[in-house]
């Protein structure tokens, strides 16, 4: 509950630009499917700048560019 009130909150100011840390962590799948679903819509409707780190392979596989880090340098994964 808490990180759903955080990213609303976050949000509401329709900032430029949105920094994640594990949003979905703890949370069931899917809501946390619907929590990146609901990221990604607001940063394709607002042209929103977003940046998450995560280990959930769903915020993976939607996200345009991944970048994986690898003994402290930056790889792209796609």
């Amino acid at each position: 509950q808490q990180q759903r009130v955080a990213l609303a909150r976050a949000l509401m100011n329709n900032p430029s630009f949105l920094i994640a840390d594990e949003p979905t962590a703890n949370l069931d799948q899917q809501t946390g499917q619907m929590i990146i679903d609901l990221i990604v819509s607001i940063q394709r409707e607002k042209g929103m700048g977003v940046i998450i780190s995560s280990h959930d392979r769903y915020v993976t596989e939607r996200m345009e560019q991944v970048l994986k880090l690898n003994n402290g340098l930056l790889i792209a994964q796609r």
